[in-house]
């Protein structure tokens, strides 16, 4: 479990999170909320989630997404 919301996180620490969720890791809880996370990091993060075995939670919630965002 990682909870790293409420920070000022940007896209430079979320592309080092990508490996965080690597599919070896075994994290299952990613708290991001309320970051400065953009859409290109998010879709960063997406695709490294998405190949995890083993996350179940990722919340991404009240960061600079928009619509464009996959």
């Amino acid at each position: 479990k990682i909870d790293i919301s409420h920070n000022k996180i940007s896209k430079i620490a979320s592309r080092l999170l990508t490996l965080i969720v690597e599919p070896e890791a075994r994290l299952e809880y990613i708290n991001l909320e309320n970051n400065l996370i953009s859409d290109k990091a998010a879709d960063l993060l997406f695709r490294a989630a998405l190949s995890s075995k083993h996350l179940k939670y990722l919340n991404v919630r009240k960061n600079l997404l928009t619509k464009n965002c996959s």
